[in-house]
């Protein structure tokens, strides 16, 4: 499953900056973030106790424009492994007990995309 944001920041500061502001604020919320160029990936955004049903990476592109900035986030958002092995338990063994882990998968997918969306929101509420 794959999803986007994008949000247009109006400000004079330098991309250099803007790539900072935004990995320190996925840091917050993510299990690793790395830089490359104009890009940040960040991995594992709002890590949860359901979360060990999915695995996601969000790639964010910084493209500049004139007055400002256009922040991409393209996000990967996937079932684990672990979700696939418990689904299949779950689904021999009980009936309708394979409904949780599509319950969390779900329920996480909702996080990210929140937590996606604040940050890039808290980046453009602090650039402009």
């Amino acid at each position: 499953m794959k999803f986007s944001a994008t949000e247009n920041i109006k400000t004079t500061r330098a991309e250099a900056d803007v790539l900072q502001l935004l990995q320190e604020q996925f840091q917050r919320v993510s299990s690793s973030v790395d830089v490359n160029g104009s890009k940040v990936r960040a991995k594992m955004i709002a890590a949860s106790f359901g979360s060990a049903n999915r695995s996601d990476t969000t790639t964010i592109s910084v493209k500049q424009k004139e007055g400002g900035f256009i922040i991409t986030a393209d996000t990967d958002y996937q079932p684990s492994g672990f979700m696939w092995f418990l689904l299949l338990v779950l689904m021999f063994s009980t009936g309708i007990g394979f409904f949780v882990p599509i319950f969390f998968y779900y329920q996480n997918k909702q996080s990210v995309v929140d937590a996606i969306a604040t940050i890039l929101r808290n980046v453009k509420n602090e650039l402009e």
